[in-house]
């Protein structure tokens, strides 16, 4: 049995990060943030402003 599924943004995002070897905390220092934040934005536990989420994808794809 083949399944298919589509990620999500958050999950390509939380995905990629993962196999960059990116930690939470390297990307909380950059944007000023709290570590529980963006893990909370990561499982869908809470949203964000617009500025954190550019510049948490913009890290990702940076590096």
């Amino acid at each position: 049995m083949l399944m298919t599924e589509e990620l999500t943004e958050r999950q390509y995002y939380t995905f990629t990060r993962k196999i960059k070897k990116i930690k939470l905390r390297q990307i909380a220092e950059v944007l000023g943030c709290s570590v529980p934040l963006l893990s909370m934005w990561e499982t869908g536990r809470t949203d964000i402003n617009d500025y954190y989420v550019k510049n948490y994808k913009q890290f990702i794809d940076n590096k």
